[in-house]
């Protein structure tokens, strides 16, 4: 939320004291409100849905290069518990085309 509001930037995020809190889950009182990107799919894109314990321990351009790969949400995860596992991993891979 801080970095959308413009108060943090992304790499000074991972470092905050704050990281670790949630500011939107499913279950409490008040529902979530989704973020909702309005694009076109291409042929070829993926959208990777993940939670921190997979990008808190591998950086994004790794993601992306592993991505490519045969397997990527499996070597993601062992890449993460690899660099020391801090959190649970949940992820999935959405593939386009």
């Amino acid at each position: 939320d801080q970095i959308e509001q413009g108060v943090m930037r992304p790499e000074s995020a991972k470092l905050s004291p704050y990281a670790h809190l949630l500011t939107q889950c499913v279950g409490l009182e008040d529902s979530p409100t989704p973020q909702i990107l309005d694009g076109e799919a291409a042929c070829g894109d993926q959208y990777l849905l993940c939670t921190d314990g997979l990008v808190g321990m591998v950086d994004d351009v790794r993601v992306a290069e592993v991505l490519e790969s045969d397997a990527p949400l499996e070597a993601l995860i062992a890449e993460a518990n690899e660099a020391g596992g801090q959190d649970n991993i949940t992820a999935t891979l959405v593939r386009y085309g």
